[in-house]
């Protein structure tokens, strides 16, 4: 009889397969937020920006508006820009201005001046020089008054006199035509001739002060 013998062996088979995976990339510049994210929506900036910027893009930093350049590293000077609202002068500072005011005014708010003369250096100085000026006005009306008052005196002392001279001319002229000729002027005529020139010397002499008051007089008033 036939027999059927079965034998068991091994071979190796090997299969080819394909497998497809898709591996993601950031662009330069970007990076995921968490590994397990699938889009990369962190910007990446090798120069870390400065006062107060945000990074907003590869090397791209979003500055507060006081501030730019690449990192928000520059100040911007407001004052030489007009990028400010002081009504006179205005100070550049970083981040910022300041508003200041001329001499003779102050600060009103923020950025307007309000005018303050007491606030003037020169200020105290000008009223002590008024004070002074008006104590020295006081002062010569008193004396324009006293020399009026002297004035005043005078022109009655010189109508005195005057009355005093024609009384004595007067009398001399009743002497001289009424009297002998004579030929030497007997003594009480050389006295009454000493007092007409007495008289008319200190005549002349006040008018003459009288000359000056009134043009001093003229000068005050």
């Amino acid at each position: 009889s036939n027999r059927i013998y079965y034998k068991v062996t091994y071979r190796t088979v090997f299969y080819r397969r394909i497998v497809h995976d898709i591996v993601r990339h950031c662009c330069p510049g970007w990076l995921k937020r968490d590994p397990r994210d699938v889009h990369c929506s962190f910007p990446v900036c090798k120069s870390e920006c400065e006062n107060g910027g945000r990074c907003i893009g590869p090397d791209q930093c979003l500055c507060p508006k006081n501030f730019t350049g690449m990192k928000c590293q520059k100040d911007i000077d407001e004052c030489s820009r007009g990028l400010h609202n002081c009504q006179q002068v205005c100070t550049n500072t970083h981040g910022g201005y300041t508003c200041s005011c001329f001499d003779g005014f102050v600060l009103a708010g923020k950025h307007q001046c309000q005018f303050c003369p007491v606030c003037l250096p020169a200020f105290e100085d000008m009223m002590n020089k008024v004070n002074d000026l008006q104590n020295r006005i006081v002062t010569v009306e008193k004396e324009k008054e006293k020399l009026m008052e002297n004035l005043t005196s005078i022109e009655n002392h010189y109508a005195a006199a005057m009355h005093q001279v024609e009384e004595l001319r007067e009398v001399t002229i009743r002497t001289l035509t009424t009297s002998k000729p004579i030929e030497t002027t007997p003594s009480h005529m050389k006295t009454k001739l000493d007092v007409i020139s007495s008289l008319s010397e200190q005549i002349s002499l006040l008018e003459e002060k009288i000359g000056s008051c009134k043009y001093i007089g003229m000068i005050l008033s």
